[in-house]
């Protein structure tokens, strides 16, 4: 039965037990928002230009995540998806910001020249 093994461990390691310390400080909401910003952060200041199957990507998957709860024991709330998606608009965001700081400073600059943001074509 090793097919089984991965659902048996999901299940133990989240059963809600009130005897198992919290590794993680904050509440269920505020783990699925950091969960999907730190998801979306990477693709969106590495692949900005593909941010858009990325932000559905994770709409799927929260999707599925949701769907899939009630058959192994745990529920599945509305705010959670909520949450999940103020994670990934917080990701996105803060993802395009990197990777406009990084592409109007940090890499003109590498280069030898240096961008304005009132005049890029300088």
């Amino acid at each position: 039965m090793a097919h089984n093994r991965p659902i048996a461990l999901y299940r133990r390691a989240n059963s809600h037990s009130s005897k198992r310390p919290s590794g993680v400080p904050g509440t269920d909401k505020v783990h699925h928002v950091l969960a999907f910003a730190i998801l979306t952060v990477p693709c969106a200041a590495l692949h900005p230009k593909r941010l858009f199957r990325v932000v559905f990507a994770a709409a799927f998957y929260w999707g599925v995540i949701e769907v899939i709860q009630p058959y192994i024991g745990r529920q599945g709330e509305t705010a959670d998806v909520l949450a999940d998606l103020l994670g990934v608009g917080i990701g996105a965001v803060f993802g395009l910001l990197l990777h406009i700081i990084f592409k109007w400073h940090i890499a003109p600059r590498s280069a030898g020249t240096r961008r304005s943001i009132l005049c890029p074509h300088r």
